[in-house]
């Protein structure tokens, strides 16, 4: 069987003989350009897999915050058999080297990996994070709130000359004082 395949662009191409073609497809029951992605993704990752599985393109941030509906309810993927207590959390925050290590241990090993969710099992998942928070825990962390920077408004009048400018500065400058005081209030 003669076959090669290479990548371009980020997309596997590949090519087979005519012979290699219907063993593909008769023997192995896979159409040639499926066994080229599955080959692809073999030697690129499981996760990458299956967000190439679920057509997800560009780069995953992962959020060890909102794990539940960042990752696994947004992408339909977990982390499966975490070895630690506690959850999904960033391997900085597990605790000292023994934990790094057991963490460590079950990445390589693959005792702890990522899996794709099938349909019913991320509804179910969802329906479980939502009744988990009712019960108030803390499944769903909220975001941050942003400071809120106030903005010196823009001068009411531009004058021609210096005289007349300096004079809408100041206007300007304790109209803004008075605002920002009406503001905090």
């Amino acid at each position: 069987m003669h076959w090669f395949g290479r990548v371009l662009c980020g997309k596997p191409k590949i090519f087979f003989t005519e012979k290699s073609q219907k063993f593909v497809q008769d023997v192995l029951g896979v159409e040639p350009q499926h066994l080229g992605l599955k080959l692809e993704a073999f030697v690129i990752s499981k996760l990458e897999f299956i967000l190439m599985e679920k057509n997800v393109s560009g780069k995953i941030k992962m959020n060890y915050t909102n794990y539940e509906h960042a990752i696994v309810e947004h992408h339909g993927i977990e982390l499966t058999k975490w070895p630690l207590p506690g959850g999904v959390k960033n391997p900085s925050k597990v605790g000292g080297r023994a934990q790094v290590k057991a963490l460590l241990d079950a990445l390589e090993s693959k005792s702890c990996k990522w899996v794709s969710l099938s349909e019913e099992d991320l509804v179910k998942r969802m329906k479980d994070n939502r009744a988990r928070q009712a019960r108030r825990e803390q499944v769903y962390v909220p975001r941050k709130a942003r400071a809120r920077v106030s903005q010196p408004k823009s001068k009411a009048t531009v004058g021609t000359d210096d005289e007349s400018s300096s004079s809408s500065d100041s206007d300007s400058d304790s109209d803004s004082d008075s605002d920002s005081d009406s503001d905090s209030e």
